[in-house]
């Protein structure tokens, strides 16, 4: 059974492939020593902590589009490339 606490607590989802897209195209050449592109990691910490801050959320959750039929599936080509590629960018994302 769910405490009344825990009904009354917002819980916060963030769209985690939104957030990639916006930073990934908010941040422009920033990268690592190596030349590993990490302006969409950087934008995207900095958008959760922002949140983290400013809301101090008790229960958070983040979703990324998967690798089945989404509402960006229909999106112009250059946008899905776009994705498969920013998804081999972030896997260091596992980490943060």
């Amino acid at each position: 059974m769910v405490s009344g606490d825990f009904m009354h607590t917002p819980l916060y989802l963030i769209d985690g492939s939104s957030y990639l897209y916006r930073a990934y195209f908010a941040i422009k050449r920033l990268s690592s020593p190596t030349g590993f592109p990490t302006n969409a990691i950087y934008g995207f910490t900095q958008m959760l902590l922002k949140l983290l801050k400013d809301y101090q959320p008790q229960h958070l959750a983040i979703v990324f589009d998967v690798g089945r039929v989404t509402f960006r599936t229909d999106l112009k080509s250059l946008l899905r490339l776009f994705f498969d590629k920013l998804v081999l960018r972030s896997q260091p994302l596992d980490n943060v």
